[in-house]
């Protein structure tokens, strides 16, 4: 009896051992996961950034275009105008 009950106690051991070892591994695993995620999400918030500052460059590049052909637009139809009027007398 005392031997059975000795070889419980080892196998209980072996079995709490084997759980601790397999959660320690699952937690270093998830750990390298995690810092391996951050690096990626730290690079994809890099790249953003410099995407935004690349959008607010070009959004004020095609703004000054559009002004300066809004300009154009408004000197030809003057011009336009000019010429009608010029034509009718």
């Amino acid at each position: 009896m005392e031997k059975s009950f000795d070889k419980q106690q080892v196998r209980r051991a072996r079995i709490t051992a084997i759980i601790l070892a397999s959660s320690i591994v699952i937690s270093v695993i998830s750990i390298v996961y995690a810092f391996t995620s951050k690096k990626e999400v730290e690079r994809i918030s890099k790249d953003a950034d410099k995407v935004v500052t690349l959008a607010a460059k070009y959004r004020l590049e095609a703004e000054q275009i559009a002004a300066e052909a809004n300009m154009r637009l408004a000197t030809a139809l003057k011009a336009l105008d000019e010429c009608k009027k010029a034509n009718t007398k």
